[in-house]
Protein backbone atom coordinates (compact mmCIF):
# COMPACT_ATOMS: atom_id res chain seq x y z
CA UNK A 1 0.00 0.00 0.00
CA UNK A 2 1.27 3.41 -1.10
CA UNK A 3 1.17 6.15 1.54
CA UNK A 4 -0.16 9.66 0.39
CA UNK A 5 2.78 11.69 0.48
CA UNK A 6 4.73 8.68 -2.01
CA UNK A 7 1.43 8.98 -4.70
CA UNK A 8 2.15 12.78 -4.82
CA UNK A 9 5.71 12.35 -5.61
CA UNK A 10 4.88 9.98 -8.10
CA UNK A 11 2.30 12.11 -9.54
CA UNK A 12 5.30 14.32 -9.73
CA UNK A 13 7.36 12.12 -11.28
CA UNK A 14 5.08 11.17 -14.02
CA UNK A 15 4.89 15.27 -15.25
CA UNK A 16 8.64 14.67 -15.77
CA UNK A 17 10.34 17.08 -13.12
CA UNK A 18 12.94 15.95 -11.27
CA UNK A 19 14.38 18.90 -8.15
CA UNK A 20 17.00 17.50 -5.78
CA UNK A 21 16.11 18.73 -2.05
CA UNK A 22 18.49 21.84 -2.38
CA UNK A 23 16.78 23.25 -5.04
CA UNK A 24 13.21 22.72 -3.69
CA UNK A 25 14.46 23.99 -0.22
CA UNK A 26 14.85 27.25 -1.83
CA UNK A 27 11.26 27.62 -4.02
CA UNK A 28 8.68 30.04 -2.82
CA UNK A 29 5.76 27.37 -4.05
CA UNK A 30 3.54 30.34 -4.06
CA UNK A 31 5.90 32.23 -6.53
CA UNK A 32 6.37 29.34 -9.14
CA UNK A 33 6.08 31.15 -12.13
CA UNK A 34 9.55 33.78 -11.08
CA UNK A 35 11.02 30.84 -9.76
CA UNK A 36 12.06 29.30 -13.17
CA UNK A 37 15.43 27.85 -13.29
CA UNK A 38 17.89 30.37 -16.16
CA UNK A 39 20.54 28.80 -18.22
CA UNK A 40 23.06 31.63 -18.76
CA UNK A 41 25.81 30.74 -21.13
CA UNK A 42 29.15 33.24 -21.23
CA UNK A 43 30.90 34.09 -24.48
CA UNK A 44 33.58 36.47 -24.95
CA UNK A 45 31.24 38.82 -26.79
CA UNK A 46 27.80 37.85 -25.56
CA UNK A 47 25.82 36.93 -22.40
CA UNK A 48 22.88 34.41 -23.59
CA UNK A 49 19.87 33.60 -21.27
CA UNK A 50 17.09 30.60 -21.94
CA UNK A 51 14.57 29.11 -19.68
CA UNK A 52 15.73 25.59 -19.09
CA UNK A 53 14.23 22.91 -20.34
CA UNK A 54 16.21 19.77 -19.09
CA UNK A 55 19.73 18.92 -16.53
CA UNK A 56 20.79 16.10 -16.68
CA UNK A 57 24.09 15.14 -14.91
CA UNK A 58 25.72 11.65 -15.99
CA UNK A 59 28.58 9.74 -14.94
CA UNK A 60 30.71 11.57 -18.28
CA UNK A 61 28.62 14.25 -19.37
CA UNK A 62 26.38 16.82 -18.68
CA UNK A 63 23.01 17.24 -20.62
CA UNK A 64 21.36 21.12 -21.19
CA UNK A 65 18.32 21.25 -23.51
CA UNK A 66 16.62 24.50 -23.91
CA UNK A 67 14.31 26.54 -26.38
CA UNK A 68 16.11 29.15 -28.46
CA UNK A 69 14.37 31.55 -31.51
CA UNK A 70 16.35 31.32 -34.47
CA UNK A 71 18.20 34.06 -34.30
CA UNK A 72 19.12 33.47 -30.82
CA UNK A 73 20.33 29.83 -32.35
CA UNK A 74 22.63 31.46 -35.26
CA UNK A 75 24.27 33.76 -32.36
CA UNK A 76 24.84 31.61 -30.35
CA UNK A 77 26.62 28.95 -32.65
CA UNK A 78 28.83 31.42 -33.95
CA UNK A 79 29.83 32.46 -30.61
CA UNK A 80 32.72 30.93 -28.25
CA UNK A 81 31.45 29.21 -25.46
CA UNK A 82 32.96 30.31 -22.54
CA UNK A 83 31.23 29.40 -19.21
CA UNK A 84 27.74 27.69 -18.61
CA UNK A 85 25.84 28.64 -15.31
CA UNK A 86 21.97 27.69 -14.18
CA UNK A 87 20.14 29.86 -12.07
CA UNK A 88 17.33 29.89 -9.69
CA UNK A 89 16.39 33.54 -9.58
CA UNK A 90 19.81 35.17 -8.61
CA UNK A 91 21.19 32.19 -7.20
CA UNK A 92 23.77 30.30 -8.89
CA UNK A 93 23.29 26.45 -8.42
CA UNK A 94 25.35 25.50 -10.82
CA UNK A 95 28.33 26.64 -13.04
CA UNK A 96 31.05 24.81 -15.33
CA UNK A 97 33.96 26.42 -17.66
CA UNK A 98 33.94 25.13 -20.76
CA UNK A 99 36.98 26.54 -22.28
CA UNK A 100 38.99 23.00 -21.95
CA UNK A 101 35.67 20.43 -22.31
CA UNK A 102 33.86 19.39 -25.53
CA UNK A 103 30.78 20.35 -26.64
CA UNK A 104 28.31 18.51 -29.00
CA UNK A 105 25.00 20.14 -29.88
CA UNK A 106 21.54 18.47 -31.08
CA UNK A 107 19.35 20.90 -32.86
CA UNK A 108 15.38 20.19 -33.41
CA UNK A 109 12.76 22.34 -34.94
CA UNK A 110 9.97 23.14 -32.57
CA UNK A 111 8.12 25.28 -35.17
CA UNK A 112 8.96 28.01 -37.86
CA UNK A 113 10.95 30.35 -35.43
CA UNK A 114 11.70 27.99 -32.13
CA UNK A 115 14.33 25.07 -31.71
CA UNK A 116 15.43 23.13 -28.82
CA UNK A 117 18.88 23.15 -28.48
CA UNK A 118 20.67 20.33 -26.56
CA UNK A 119 23.92 20.28 -25.53
CA UNK A 120 26.33 17.43 -24.68
CA UNK A 121 29.01 18.34 -22.05
CA UNK A 122 31.74 16.10 -21.43
CA UNK A 123 33.26 15.99 -18.14
CA UNK A 124 36.84 15.84 -17.70
CA UNK A 125 38.75 12.83 -16.93
CA UNK A 126 40.81 12.59 -13.79
CA UNK A 127 44.25 11.84 -13.68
Amino acid sequence: MLSNSLKDQMKSANKNVFISKEISSRLDIEDVKSNTLRLKIFSKKDVFDFVLEKFKNKKKSYLIAFEVSKQDLSNYLNAKVEKVSLLLKDDVLFSLDTTKLVLEYGIVKKDIDKYMLKIKIGKEKAL
